[in-house]
């Protein structure tokens, strides 16, 4: 039989401020597209249940969440020319309205200031907090604590945080037109392209695990019903927002099964295979690559080595010693070693600025990149090695690898390979 994966999208634009890097360029988007119509069968979600069930070659379906309008003018246009389908789960509260989602919203109104003060105050009978709010770490950590707190907060009390945080940004009547929500004629032209499904997204993309009962039949119900009455047909798709193990429960499981919600879909890493349960079905959210870089994601999600595959293992647990979040990485917040970032790039960086938020930013002593190129230069002030290098290092002192993400397997092969020990991958959910 053969395996299938499914790819989360989000934007498909030319971004700044990404960060949690999740937006594909067009450019990058059309690379993608390419190497998958060459080497893959693309199939709609609309026939996943007989699509399991076929053997021959490995399959993909494509996803877009939260539903900008990015998919219809940027994303539609390269499918169209691939001859591609694509599923794209809405958020329903903001269609027809020149507004960005929340998510969007906040990174607007903390990342791209007009008069912006230097604290943020958030105050009530929930969150007593105060972020400052003039450097880049700062910014960035007040983006973070206010995307946790407004993922876990009802509609009422994300608005007057939504109102306090425009206020305080000189912000309040601006909208990034390319970031908007599509509006109803836009979805039902998407609706009426035989390569375009639709599925629900809730109404306001909040966390619905931690919502009350009636406030997630409220998101699922709301947004479902909304899509069929702006394309006259039944919903029978949804993607969880955020799609971690925290994010949704049986509860809302149930709620969906009651809306005759054939499929839902996590964010989880996983196989799909006729056991996998249809309400927590794995998907993996693509990176910015290129095709090369695209390439190298796509082989290891069909030879992944799965996070339970690395911890069963004994001979990988002796060199990678820990997989998880970062922040719950004992051995780097309580500042028990030195360490090396390996990976100059985007998140080599990324991790660099998070170990900064964390306090422990000090005790990066190396940047580790077998690139040529990079060997003796600086990044973020710190010298780059080569992993024979690296090696020395680690034969002298106790030092600590991260490299951050799951899938970065061949970085740690080559680690490995090299009898690089003390390996922490750092993952995101």
């Amino acid at each position: 039989m053969r395996r299938i994966k499914i790819l989360c999208y989000h934007k498909i634009l030319n971004s700044i401020n990404d960060i949690n890097s999740i937006n594909v360029s067009p450019e990058n988007f059309e690379e993608q597209l390419r190497y998958l119509v060459n080497n893959f069968d693309v199939i709609s979600l609309d026939n996943l249940e007989e699509e399991i069930h076929k053997d021959g070659k490995n399959a993909v379906a494509i996803t877009f969440d939260d539903g900008c309008s990015d998919v219809l003018y940027n994303a539609l246009p390269i499918l169209e020319r691939y001859n591609m389908p694509a599923t794209l789960f809405i958020t329903t509260g903001n269609i027809g309205i020149d507004k960005e989602n929340w998510m969007d919203d906040i990174i607007r109104c903390i990342m791209e200031p007009s008069i912006q003060q230097d604290v943020f105050v958030l105050e009530d009978e929930f969150v007593s907090c105060k972020w400052d709010s003039v450097t880049y770490e700062q910014k960035l950590e007040l983006y973070r604590s206010l995307n946790n707190i407004f993922r876990y907060s009802g509609v009422n009390r994300r608005k007057k945080y939504t109102d306090l945080l425009h206020s305080w940004s000189g912000r309040r009547e601006e909208f990034r037109s390319d970031r908007r929500v599509l509006n109803e004629l836009e979805i039902k032209k998407l609706s009426k392209n035989r390569l375009i499904s639709i599925g629900a997204h809730t109404v306001t993309h909040p966390s619905l695990k931690w919502m009350s009962l009636d406030e997630k039949k409220y998101e699922i119900k709301g947004s479902i019903q909304k899509l069929k009455e702006i394309i006259n047909r039944d919903i029978s798709l949804f993607a969880y927002p955020f799609g971690s193990k925290n994010d949704f429960d049986d509860a809302v499981k149930e709620i969906l099964k009651h809306q005759k919600i054939k499929y839902a879909f996590t964010t989880l890493t996983g196989e799909l295979n006729e056991s996998t349960d249809n309400h927590a079905i794995p998907r993996s959210v693509v990176p910015n690559y290129s095709e090369e870089g695209f390439k190298k994601y796509i082989c290891k999600l069909f030879n992944e080595n799965s996070e339970t595959e690395i911890k069963n293992n004994d001979n990988l647990k002796s060199f990678i010693t820990y997989i998880g979040k970062l922040e719950n990485d004992k051995e780097i917040i309580e500042n028990k070693t030195k360490f090396i970032i390996w990976g100059c790039g985007t998140y080599g960086k990324a991790l660099y600025k998070e170990l900064e938020i964390l306090g422990v930013a000090d005790n990066v002593i190396f940047y580790g990149d077998n690139n040529p190129n990079r060997k003796c230069t600086l990044c973020n002030g710190i010298k780059v090695l080569d992993s024979k290098e690296i090696k020395n290092v680690c034969s002298r002192q106790n030092v600590v690898i991260l490299v951050k993400g799951i899938y970065d397997w061949e970085i740690c092969l080559g680690l490995i390979k090299e009898e690089i020990r003390k390996i922490h991958i750092i993952t995101r959910t």
